[in-house]
């Protein structure tokens, strides 16, 4: 399951990153995480720089879910669609909507937000076909 946030930063801008949750048939020992990890964000950064884009391979990340840690994960998965502020000033796109509502602040931004992200690309469902021979490139 791939789930796709976006928040905004004053000074940084927009920022698209990617949640995923990968459903495996047997647990992973740790060299077998670190050999997925290093698979996956790889071909991640790879992706986003053949792209134009900048990702670092050290922002990537992979851990196996923990029995008693899934309400958690579930409420991080999904926080791109509550209006969440962030100390380091980033904004949800909610939490933007929600500024617009009450002050007013930044109708251009909220504009180019929903003007970007259009109902066709909203939701997505695909499924993956050869996982395993993708994962472990």
């Amino acid at each position: 399951m791939r789930i796709v946030e976006v928040v905004h930063h004053p000074v940084h801008g927009w920022n698209v990153h990617v949640h995923a949750l990968l459903l495996l048939d047997e647990a992973l020992g740790e060299a077998g995480l670190k050999e997925l990890k290093d698979s996956l964000a790889g071909r991640f950064v790879r992706r986003i720089s053949n792209r134009g884009g900048g990702a670092d391979v050290n922002g990537q990340d992979l851990k196996p879910l923990k029995s008693g840690t899934e309400e958690r994960l579930s409420a991080y998965c999904l926080k791109g669609a509550k209006a969440v502020w962030s100390e380091n000033g980033s904004r949800s796109p909610m939490a933007i909507l929600a500024d617009l509502s009450t002050t007013g602040q930044d109708p251009a931004l909220w504009e180019e937000f929903a003007t970007t992200v259009t109902e066709k690309r909203r939701m997505q469902l695909s499924t993956s076909k050869r996982l395993d021979s993708i994962c472990m490139a």
